[in-house]
């Protein structure tokens, strides 16, 4: 679903933690990180994020993902 680098983007947006882990978060995780990046806040308590909200999660990443591959080749 998701390459290295996104996931490893997405867990230094979306966790308290700085820290990446040695391994890949699960797909569970994934999931509910993209719909809270766009805007999910599971306030009815069922653990499931919409489609909306996970798309537009998921736009937002590749936009941060985006201007991470810019810069970096900006710097080269």
């Amino acid at each position: 679903m998701l390459t290295g680098e996104e996931w490893r983007l997405l867990w230094l947006s979306s966790s308290k933690k700085r820290r990446l882990p040695s391994t890949p978060p699960t797909l569970q995780w994934a999931y509910q990180a993209l719909g809270r990046l766009g805007g999910w806040t599971d306030s009815k308590r069922t653990g499931r994020v919409g489609w909306q909200a996970l798309w537009r999660g998921y736009l937002l990443l590749h936009q941060r993902w985006l201007g991470w591959k810019l810069t970096t080749a900006m710097k080269m």
